[in-house]
């Protein structure tokens, strides 16, 4: 089996594809990934075979806009970003597809993987690493700017969704996928993000059902896995200085906005005045080295890079944006959080983190002596040690994601292959 996988994102997005692609070459498989050239040192360390998507300038241009993370503006962003590459895309799998032997494993933003699945008739699943992706009125997200209560009658959430569909989604996106739709000979479409996005084959949720259950109106072909977290062990270290921090004192909280995030120059701000506030020890992590100059706190450090996985186990806590990848690496680590939600998915992430108590949520407005009181109430609560110690053994316990979304895709290639 030839396996195409498109991680398009951040690198919250792409890690858990890298991980599934490990698995799937162990398993005696060919894979070709698709990302921005930004992830090309993480796809050597594994081995994976890059298909270059964009520049790691773009990448970069990217994440330095602010509309990317702002909470209503920010899908609008996104899709400017993905508009002009539609066609790249599509047109890297059709090149590099072997019919009869290619699957794809498309991430939810990967509508150029979309578009060759439906013009090439190749069989393919989409990989949602958030259940807020996969909208629902029967279990509404929290969306940036609006949420909608259990209260509200299921006929009155159908409506208000269909209208978000239309106007806020689709009066984004729609235009401009028919476009191209219309050049490659497909008809127009419309819920785009509501129905679309979803493979017709496969639509699988990577994350537990104790983190989000199934719904009555997810796509019936939906099926769950665990979280594909990733583990790094073997192929990356702490540094020495990182490791010398670690040993000089107790525990530090870890304060990120995500890798992605170009413009946190104030997130960073107040995060300082939180450990000032809080005495903590701390680390902060970006890779826009601006964003934190003259910032720092004397007793924190400053790092672009660490693998997750080898250092949130050895946190106090991590105060964070919601992003499902390092929630998810939170939650794996056992690692108390506090999440302090900008865009997308994050606020919707937040909401289940908090519901089984391994998080507090802050918001962007609130001051540092705020969050500097969540966080101190944080740290000290007993019940939310108890309660991370045991989501993280669910993640531990819980059957390998890796394989077992490497299972489903063999499963899929063998029925297209026996119906042909």
């Amino acid at each position: 089996m030839h396996v195409i996988v498109s991680g398009i994102g951040s690198a919250g997005d792409v890690n858990p594809f890298i991980e599934i692609a490990r698995e799937l070459v162990s398993r005696g498989h060919s894979v070709d990934f698709i990302t921005s050239p930004y992830f090309e040192d993480k796809l050597k360390l594994s081995n994976l075979n890059l298909l270059r998507f964009g520049t790691r300038q773009q990448f970069l241009q990217t994440a330095a806009d602010p509309e990317m993370w702002h909470p209503r503006r920010g899908f609008a962003a996104t899709w400017r970003a993905l508009r002009e590459s539609l066609g790249v895309h599509y047109s890297l799998i059709a090149e590099h597809y072997k019919p009869g032997e290619t699957v794809l494993l498309n991430s939810t933003i990967a509508m150029g993987a979309r578009l060759a699945q439906e013009k090439l008739r190749i069989p393919g699943a989409t990989v949602h690493l958030a259940p807020s992706c996969i909208i629902s009125a029967e279990e509404p997200a929290h969306f940036p700017g609006f949420v909608l209560p259990s209260w509200v009658p299921l006929a009155l959430r159908r409506v208000f969704l269909n209208a978000v569909d239309r106007y806020a989604l689709d009066g984004v996106c729609a235009d401009d996928l028919n476009v191209e739709r219309r050049e490659l000979g497909l008809p127009p479409v419309s819920s785009v993000m509501m129905r679309w996005i979803h493979s017709p084959d496969l639509v699988i949720g990577a994350f537990p059902e104790w983190f989000a259950k199934p719904q009555k109106d997810w796509p019936p072909n939906s099926v769950l896995t665990g979280f594909p977290v990733h583990r790094t062990e073997g192929r990356e270290t702490l540094s020495a200085e990182l490791q010398a921090f670690l040993g000089a004192g107790s525990a530090p909280v870890v304060f990120t906005a995500g890798s992605a995030m170009g413009s946190a120059r104030e997130h960073f701000r107040k995060a300082a005045k939180v450990v000032g506030l809080t005495g903590v020890r701390a680390i902060f992590v970006t890779v826009f080295s601006d964003q934190v100059r003259d910032v720092v706190p004397a007793n924190s450090i400053h790092i672009q890079y660490a693998p997750f996985d080898q250092l949130l186990p050895r946190a106090a806590a991590i105060v964070h944006h919601g992003g499902i990848g390092t929630s998810a690496q939170a939650l794996a680590a056992g690692t108390k959080q506090l999440v302090i939600p900008l865009a997308h998915d994050q606020f919707d992430n937040a909401d289940r983190l908090r519901a089984i108590n391994v998080a507090d949520v802050s918001s962007v407005k609130e001051s540092a002596e705020s969050q500097a009181k969540k966080l101190t109430r944080l740290l000290n609560d007993q019940e939310v040690s108890v309660s991370a110690t045991h989501y993280k053994q669910l993640v531990q316990d819980d059957p390998d994601p890796r394989v077992e979304i490497s299972r489903l895709l063999e499963d899929l290639h063998a029925r297209r292959s026996s119906q042909v």
